[in-house]
Formats: structure tokens, sequence, C-alpha cells
């Protein structure tokens, strides 16, 4: 029984490396349109203390091609810094554009980005149609010239597929940024964002489901149909989620409508935070919601300790040194294929990243329990609000 169990890390591991392999040939990009969109698409945007990032933002948004009506809707979310004024700026009198400005704080409890977000929905979408696609984008995204048509052209291209097939019709589209890292925290931990799901949730199974918990999710990005998400309740059935973009999948997926998602690698990227502090901010706010509860998300911290982290302790102190090494390998192996598919190319960094996997496995892990902590204390905040 024992020889059994010594074997459990490589296999796990094995299976993981299995499932990030099938991924990776079923994680498309997004299309080429063959034509300009005339779907009008509505881009709503929250944005709090953005001062430093809202402006590349629209300069992108403005540059966008294909495109027979873009309207972009930007809400300045009672921000302390020059947000809103930047913001003015870079519109520069762009008449698809509309900047809003909110001093209302929102309920105790609430996201408040979900809040800035329903606040956008009722003043900056008053005039949409049922058929108007709507993205929701975070301030810290970067897009190429043509990210937003070809969104708008994946959207639509599913849309016919799932009709054909007589599966469940889209109810969102996440489009899966670059996630860029900077700061050790980061880059120990972001890495592991695609990689949790690239190596667990197959998408062979999931792309066509409709079960909550293999949904998956990524706020910084998402594509939906306006009649849908009305349809849906919007963001309010998910205002206390700290994990909003997840609970939304889930939340769609409840009420029959399919969730996908698209590799964003080579159309947009995302530099989440600009500091370890603000990392550990984000991580205590919403890593715990990502696994179903806290149970769930102990396991999941469990699981990774054990096939990840302690087989570097058994290869240096330990008696199973063949296994230990074995487990590894296939470890950094998914870690490098998860890493490449999500941003496209590999760096130093990320291979320097890959080799101290069983480091990133821990601190990850503890990062998880502290959510889990923070969560059950009430002590998750984000930008000196509180959540939940």
């Amino acid at each position: 029984m024992r020889s059994v169990a010594g074997w459990a890390p490589v296999v796990v591991a094995a299976v993981n490396l299995a499932i990030a392999v099938d991924n990776a040939r079923r994680f498309h990009r997004l299309d080429i349109p063959h034509a300009p969109v005339d779907t009008t698409v509505w881009v709503l945007i929250p944005a709090r203390d953005e001062a430093a990032r809202i402006g590349p933002l629209i300069a992108d948004l403005r540059a966008q091609s294909g495109l027979a009506d873009l309207r972009v809707r930007i809400l300045d979310d009672a921000s302390t810094d020059q947000t809103l004024a930047v913001a003015d700026r870079a519109v520069d009198g762009d008449p698809r554009f509309a900047v809003l400005a909110s001093a209302a704080a929102p309920a105790d409890g609430a996201n408040p980005k979900v809040a800035a977000l329903l606040t956008l929905l009722d003043r900056g979408v008053a005039d949409g149609t049922s058929d108007d696609l709507v993205m929701f984008l975070d301030a810290d995204v970067r897009l190429s010239p043509d990210a937003v048509p070809r969104a708008a052209a994946t959207f639509g291209a599913i849309t016919a597929d799932r009709r054909r097939r007589r599966l469940p019709e889209p109810g969102l589209l996440t489009v899966w940024p670059a996630e860029l890292a900077h700061g050790c925290l980061q880059q120990l931990v972001q890495p592991l964002l695609a990689w949790s799901w690239l190596t667990s949730v197959p998408l062979r199974v999931t792309q066509g489901s409709l079960r909550p918990s293999t949904a998956i999710a990524n706020g910084q990005f998402l594509v939906t149909r306006l009649g849908t998400y009305l349809g849906a309740g919007g963001h309010r059935p998910v205002i206390g989620a700290a994990a909003e973009d997840l609970a939304l999948a889930r939340h769609l997926r409840t009420l029959g409508w399919g969730t996908e998602i698209r590799c964003g690698a080579d159309t947009a990227h995302c530099r989440m935070y600009e500091d370890d502090h603000g990392a550990r901010e984000g991580y205590r706010r919403w890593l715990a919601e990502q696994f179903g509860g806290d149970a769930g998300a102990l396991a999941v911290a469990a699981v990774v300790v054990s096939v990840y982290s302690l087989p570097a302790v058994t290869l240096v102190f330990g008696t199973r040194r063949v296994r230990a090494a074995i487990a590894i390998g296939l470890a950094v192996t998914s870690r490098l294929l998860s890493r490449r598919v999500e941003c496209g190319r590999l760096t130093a960094a990320d291979l320097a990243g890959a080799i101290g996997h069983p480091l990133s496995a821990t601190v990850f892990a503890a990062a998880v329990t502290d959510s889990v902590v923070a969560r059950r204390r009430g002590h998750r905040s984000w930008r000196g609000r509180r959540i939940g």
C-alpha cells in the first residue's frame, strides 16, 4: 500500500500534464473576421484609481478597426487620483466614448467592481438592444487593434456552431489575456492562475457542459449579448461575490446558458497588479472563491502541497528520489506548457518559475489558505472598500 501511495504524486502530475496537452490543442485563439462587424458593441470599463492605466486602454480602444458601431462607457468610480481627468483627455472628444462619474459608495459588503458595472449598465447602455454585444474590460488590459472585432466575430461564430450542434447558446465568452507578472510574489503565483485550470479542467468536457463547477472565467475581458445578460439579471445576482467573473459564469450555467473561453495571447495582455502588496490584497480577496467554498479551497491547497511541494522535500531528504524527480519533471513540463499556451511564448523568467514550481505551489497553497481565513473573518477588501 505504501508503495502505491508513493506513486500518487507522479500519477496526479501525469494526469495534469495529459489534460494540459489536450487543452493546448483546444484552447483556440480568437477568430479573424472576414468582414466588418455590423453588430453594435458596447465596452464597459469600471475604473477606480486607474490614472496610470486608463489612458493606454482608451488609446487601444480608439484604434480598433472593423467595427460599424463601437460605444465605450467608462465609469470613474469615486477615484482618489486623476482617473477622471486622464480619461477625459484620452477620449479627446471621440463621440464613441463617454466618461461617467460616480461618487456613490457601493452598498455595504457589495463587490465595488460589480456595483460599478451595474451603474455603467443603468446609465451607459440605456438605449441598447437585446442583440447588441457587451464587453467588460478591466482598466489594466491592453489590446491589439483587432481585439474587439475578433472577440465579437468569435462570439458570433460560437453562437452559430452551438446552434448547429444543438448545444446551449453561449451566455458568456472569456478572452483570457496573457498575464504579465512583475515582482517576486507575482512571478511565483500569477502563472498558476492559468495553469490551475489548464491542467485540471478538460476543455473537451467543460466547453459543452452546463455544470457550474467546471466553468472558467476571467473578468478582465468578457463578452456577452445584452439580452442574455439582462435576462439573467446582469451582475445583480452575484453582487456580493469577490470573484464576480466566475460567479457570473456559474450563474449563467444554472440558467441554461453555455460559457466558453478563448486564448487572447495575440490580442490582449494584462499586468494584474502593480506590486506584491497589491497582489497579496488581490489574492486574499478572491482566491478562496475559485474552488467552490472554503472546504474545496482548503482541499485544493492540500493536494497542491502533496503533489507539487512535498516531492521537492523528498528529493533532498527522502529515499524515493526517483519518484520525486519524475513528479517534479512532470510538474515543470505542465507549467511550461500552460505558460506557453497562455502567453504564446516563453521567457527566461518563465523557465526559472517552472523550475521553482514546488516553491510556487507552496506559496499558492498559503495564499489560498490566507484567502479562506480572510473570507471567514470578513477581512477582504479592495482599494479601501470591504467585500462580503
